[in-house]
């Protein structure tokens, strides 16, 4: 599935100038490119969801803005995967089968979100769930110290074995 070059170029619109606040992608009516069909600056999140609709799939990204423990302001952005139950299997296939081209693209997301309806897209259960902690850039990396290294042996059929510790 192609990704349309406005969709990286308004991805780094929110990323790096912080011009949008939210942005909603959908395949066009071919099914044949994902496009930007909506993006907007205002920060309320109620809004934001009610831009995605009923009855069809879409993808959306977020840019959160939360409080860490230590009292600091920060940015997260969220990628949140859009396929309503009462929408049409056809949809859902190929929305579920191009996720990945635009997911793979958009980089710097932290969290990926899949919502079915408006309960598991909420901002307090899903979103915020994923904050609860302060986070740092390096959130989803261990330090050397808490890490448990093991080392593996391949054989020359290619089965791996564990070394003796």
């Amino acid at each position: 599935m192609a990704t349309a070059q406005e969709c990286l170029e308004v991805y780094q619109e929110l990323k790096l100038k912080k011009i949008h606040k939210y942005i909603i992608y959908a395949l066009n009516p071919t099914f044949t490119q994902i496009v930007v069909e909506k993006k907007s600056h205002a920060d309320d999140y109620e809004e934001f969801l009610s831009q995605l609709p009923e009855n069809e799939p879409r993808y959306a990204v977020y840019d959160v803005e939360y409080e860490s423990e230590g009292g600091g302001r920060r940015n997260k952005i969220v990628f949140i995967a859009w396929t309503p139950d009462n929408a049409k299997i056809k949809q859902k296939m190929v929305y579920a089968s191009s996720k990945d081209a635009l997911r793979k693209s958009l980089i710097g997301i932290a969290v990926e979100v899949q919502a079915s309806d408006f309960s598991e897209a909420a901002y307090e259960s899903e979103l915020l769930k994923h904050f609860s902690q302060p986070l740092s850039l390096t959130s989803a990396i261990r330090t050397p110290s808490q890490l448990s290294l093991k080392s593996f042996n391949v054989s020359n059929d290619g089965t791996p074995s564990r070394s003796p510790t």
